[in-house]
Formats: C-alpha cells, sequence, structure tokens
C-alpha cells in the first residue's frame, strides 16, 4: 500500500496482480500510455510509450487501485453538488413541477441553488487544475513553450482576480447575494471572457496546489527513509 496526495486530500493505493501480458495497454502509467512489447517476468518489462513510440525498459513494475473507490474525494463532492443543484432548483419552482406537493422550503432552496452554481463552478475549475500536472511536465521540457505558457496563465489569472471580484463571486459563495445580476447591454463576448479568466484561475490554483501538496508529500517521505 501506498500514499499519494492530490486533489487536497491523501489517497491510499492498493497494489494490484497483474501479469503485464504482450499487447495490454497501461493507461495512466507514470503520467502516460504504455504498451507491454515484451514481459521478462519478476515484473520486469520491454514498453513503448504510445504518443512518442518511445522504447522503455521497466524494472520492477506493479500496478494500484486507490482505495477505497477508484475515483477521487473531489469528484463525489462535485457529484454532491451537481445532484443538490437541480433539486434546490426543483424545490423552488412554482410553474414547471406544479403536480409536486407544495414545499415550504422555496426561499431555502433558492438561497442554497444560488449559492451552489458559483462553488459549483469554482470546484470545477480547480479539480479540472489537478489534472493538468502531465500536460505541465512536458511542457517543462521546452523551456520557451513553458515560459510563454507561465507568462500568459498568470497574466490571464491576474485578470481573473480582477473578475472574480467584479462579477461577485465572493457575495453570491458567501450567501451575502442571493439576486444574480445581469447587464443585458453589456456584449456577451465581455461576459464569457470574464468568466474564462475566472476558469483560468482556479485551474492554475488547483494545479499549483496538487504540485505544492506534491513536493510537500515526496519531501516528508525521504526525511522518514
Amino acid at each position: 500500500m501506498g500514499i499519494t496526495v492530490n486533489d487536497l486530500v491523501v489517497y491510499h493505493y492498493e497494489k494490484q496482480p497483474s501479469d503485464f501480458k504482450v499487447g495490454e495497454l497501461l493507461h495512466n502509467f507514470n503520467g502516460n500510455d504504455y504498451r507491454v512489447m515484451e514481459n521478462y517476468g519478476r515484473g520486469d518489462a520491454l514498453l513503448m510509450q504510445m504518443n512518442t513510440g518511445m522504447f522503455v525498459v521497466a524494472k520492477g513494475i506493479a500496478t494500484y487501485k486507490r482505495y477505497p473507490k477508484d475515483e477521487s474525494p473531489t469528484t463525489e463532492t462535485l457529484l454532491m453538488f451537481m445532484i443538490l443543484q437541480p433539486v434546490s432548483g426543483i424545490l423552488m419552482s412554482k410553474h414547471l413541477y406544479t403536480f409536486l406537493p407544495a414545499f415550504s422550503l422555496s426561499a431555502f432552496a433558492r438561497n442554497l441553488h444560488m449559492i451552489l452554481s458559483y462553488w459549483g463552478y469554482v470546484l470545477l475549475c480547480i479539480h479540472a487544475g489537478t489534472h493538468l500536472s502531465p500536460m505541465i511536465s512536458k511542457l517543462k521540457k521546452k523551456k520557451i513553450r513553458s515560459t510563454a505558457f507561465c507568462a500568459l496563465t498568470t497574466a490571464i489569472s491576474a485578470y481573473g482576480v480582477y473578475a472574480f471580484i467584479k462579477r461577485g463571486f465572493p457575495g453570491y459563495m458567501s450567501g451575502r447575494m442571493m439576486f444574480a445580476f445581469f447587464d443585458y447591454s453589456e456584449p456577451r463576448i465581455f461576459f464569457f471572457l470574464d468568466y474564462f479568466t475566472i476558469m483560468i484561475l482556479f485551474m492554475m490554483f488547483g494545479c499549483l496546489t496538487a504540485y505544492g501538496l506534491g513536493r510537500i508529500d515526496i519531501k516528508r517521505k525521504v526525511e522518514e527513509k
């Protein structure tokens, strides 16, 4: 069993039996996909990286499964948000779901629906950012592209902070503002661009947080050894 840090939590992994048959495709193995070309036994094999065609000699490889489920807690949290949001929308509806019995929860459901909408958007962006590590690892190998990517995302994220405040996210997420206000005279492109920069802001936050926690976990393991 091993542990690692990602999505702001510690995950447990359990070793799974595998015979690494010739031709078997190993998904997300060391951040890439590999095909088993030869199996030399005792966890030694010749692998081919699928996206580059490069051959790799692997020694002592093994497969692991996340415990207790092969999915992240962040995914479960987002699933809960996605369920509660339509439920709260149904509870506050007065026209579409007239066949349902009357509930005295419409005011509470409206407030909950507003909060879940904005928190859900932010959490989805953070969750997406935690899966950017493989892409960034590949960019690090090409210094010019890596520098350009960092400069671009930093600039977009800086504006994202301004857009986050401008669009009233703090008020909606804290429950202080319970009504959404839209300027219908504003060009739609500006609205979508602001939300895009907010998305990039929290994706970078999720990516850097996962990376930082991973480095801390690696350092702790080294110190324990």
